[in-house]
């Protein structure tokens, strides 16, 4: 999550982004390099895979959800660029 003016705010820095930070038994958090990029994202449940890719920037927005589609899919929930945990670039996207 960005603020006006600022980077990356992570769950160290920003209490809000604690939901998913050791609280929801069963998701792991990872990150990846990806085109010069840190990209945050967290696994969770087992089954089909499904890669939430959601608009609402960063994972910690889908904490209630989660849980729930874990019981049913294995969740790949990545942050977007620039938001949690995952790095911002520098020029457009």
């Amino acid at each position: 999550m960005t603020g006006p003016g600022s980077g990356p705010v992570s769950a160290s820095d920003n209490p809000c982004l604690l939901p998913l930070r050791g609280h929801v038994p069963g998701v792991t958090h990872h990150t990846v390099q990806v085109n010069g990029l840190r990209v945050h994202h967290v696994l969770a449940g087992e089954g089909p895979r499904w890669c939430c890719c959601t608009s609402s920037r960063d994972v910690v927005r889908l904490a209630d959800q989660i849980p729930v589609l874990a019981e049913h899919y294995s969740l790949i929930v990545p942050d977007l660029r620039g938001y949690g945990d995952t790095d911002k670039a520098a020029g457009p996207l």
